[in-house]
């Protein structure tokens, strides 16, 4: 090796900031969508919760998330942060 060794420190994936803030955004819109549909009608359906489209969009949450934590965690000049901004799009 060049320079000495290269020692880094044992990484998870609750270290990967994209990903922990993409999925606490997908857990967070999803729990808010029956929320969202009594605020609208007047009807609270608990199936919404697990339940694909509605508002808010979990999709759109997760993607911003994701480019947010990653843009947190390698800065704005990254090219992992230029993809997930290009994948949000």
């Amino acid at each position: 090796m060049m320079g000495g060794s290269l020692h880094h420190a044992s990484k998870t994936l609750g270290d990967n900031m994209g990903l922990v803030s993409a999925v606490i955004a997908v857990i967070v819109a999803q729990a808010l969508k029956p929320f969202s549909e009594w605020a609208i009608t007047r009807r609270f359906k608990p199936s919404l919760a697990v339940g694909s489209g509605g508002f808010p969009s979990s999709h759109s949450a997760l993607v911003t998330a994701l480019a947010t934590g990653a843009a947190y965690q390698v800065g704005l000049a990254d090219p992992a942060f230029a993809s997930t901004v290009v994948l949000a799009l």
